[in-house]
């Protein structure tokens, strides 16, 4: 159990050290746009003060923001979040390959998936949330597991 708490700690402190590189990089991209943050907070319809904390830090934006963002100046996840490509997508890529169908949650499993792979914040933040929610239902998943695994072994073996 210490070592839980360990990790936990330890993630936490990397998310803080992303999220305070995450604010530089809104600042840098508020000032690209040459926008107050009185301004720019109005264009994404959340408060200046959402945006200060953001930029110092202290506040973790979501999907609401995420996505008014990018629908309003096309803004690169891969520079928000890693610091790495153009600030400013010149295009959606093309010839994506082909995705998986994960039935009705199908887009937001696709949408999740690409920010793990993608974005460290975000696969820190996924992982931590898995570690603790696996600790905390740890007799129910294994119950689930030997579930399945019990009628996967009846399909194969030809059992009903």
């Amino acid at each position: 159990m210490d070592i839980i708490k360990k990790i936990l700690k330890n993630e936490k402190k990397m998310i803080k050290k992303e999220m305070k590189a995450f604010g530089q990089r809104i600042i840098e991209l508020r000032k690209y746009l040459k926008a107050s943050q009185i301004e720019f907070a109005n264009t994404l319809g959340v408060s200046h003060s959402f945006i200060s904390s953001i930029e110092s830090g202290k506040n973790k934006p979501g999907y609401t923001f995420f996505k008014n963002l990018y629908l309003q100046y096309h803004v690169n996840p891969e520079y928000l979040f890693e610091g790495r490509g153009d600030m400013i997508l010149k295009s959606k890529k093309e010839n994506a390959p082909e995705k998986k169908d994960y039935g009705e949650f199908n887009d937001r499993i696709h949408e999740m998936l690409y920010y793990i792979e993608n974005v460290p914040l975000v696969k820190l933040s996924v992982l931590q949330f898995f570690t603790t929610f696996l600790f905390d239902n740890k007799t129910h998943i294994e119950i689930d597991m030997q579930k399945h695994r019990e009628s996967q072994r009846k399909k194969r073996d030809g059992e009903t």
